[in-house]
């Protein structure tokens, strides 16, 4: 189980929120480490277009599953 040592009074309010909203956040962490990752690489080959077009691709991906969901 996490343990979330900051300055927080245990029963606070917004405990349980910050609580689901870091273990979300952390579940993203792998993507967000490889998408820079691999930006890194495509960079280091002086191809900064790819990852450009990819992020838009991505982008525009995301606009549409939350535009079906809502």
């Amino acid at each position: 189980m996490l343990q979330i040592n900051v300055s927080l009074v245990q029963d606070s309010p917004m405990l349980i929120p910050a609580y689901k909203y870091l273990t979300l956040r952390s579940l993203g962490a792998p993507a967000v480490l490889l998408s820079l990752a691999m930006q890194g690489v495509f960079r280091g080959f002086k191809d900064a277009k790819t990852p450009l077009y990819a992020i838009g691709m991505l982008a525009w991906e995301n606009g549409r599953v939350k535009g079906a969901m809502g």
